[in-house]
């Protein structure tokens, strides 16, 4: 006996319909393929004058129209102090600590690279350029006085206070939605 045509035809029809949306996902992931960027540094620990080195990749999903390839060495020094006490209005629940954050050092870097990107580009970007010397990065302490290089202070500090010195290396793509990557870094001032 043999089935009914209309069966027969059904069950081309689900398995056509089973192919197209299979082929409409792989569309759609292959088209909409996620574009990265990757920061790897030589070492994680740097001192002055020695050269900052590392490689930036990139993977383009879909063009990208990119301003510019920026490597970027940022400083932040910070300093958490205990807040004076006052008789006179002073509130349990007041905060006790007061934390001030500055930038202390910026070097940008723009890498050589061949704007905008193409699909499904691929690529390793090497980068180096020097530490900063001691005297390049200036501090200037809530009491005042400005602090270069080794002078600026880290750790405990009198009367109840911390100091910290922030090392940080950020890759970005300007001009697009690529996700800055960024990388702590020891760097040591002489």
């Amino acid at each position: 006996m043999n089935p009914p045509v209309l069966f027969a035809s059904s069950t081309v029809i689900g398995i056509g319909v089973v192919i197209a949306v299979l082929g409409l996902v792989v569309f759609l992931v292959i088209n909409n393929a996620k574009s990265t960027l990757a920061l790897k540094l030589s070492t994680d620990s740097f001192s002055s004058g020695e050269n900052v080195e590392g490689t930036v990749s990139i993977a383009a999903g879909k063009v990208l129209p990119a301003e510019r390839l920026v490597v970027t060495l940022v400083a932040v020094y910070e300093e958490t102090r205990r807040r004076p006490r006052s008789t006179a209005g002073y509130d349990e629940n007041e905060e006790q600590w007061d934390t001030t954050a500055t930038e202390v050092f910026r070097h940008e870097e723009e890498l050589p690279i061949e704007l905008p990107l193409p699909k499904k580009f691929k690529g390793d970007i090497p980068f180096s350029f020097p530490a900063p010397l001691g005297g390049q990065v200036t501090v200037r302490t809530p009491s005042g006085g400005i602090k270069q290089g080794a002078e600026i202070p880290v750790g405990e500090l009198p009367g109840s206070a911390t100091a910290n010195l922030t090392w940080a290396i950020t890759a970005s793509l300007d001009g697009t939605d690529v996700e800055p990557q960024s990388q702590s870094v020891e760097l040591v001032l002489g």
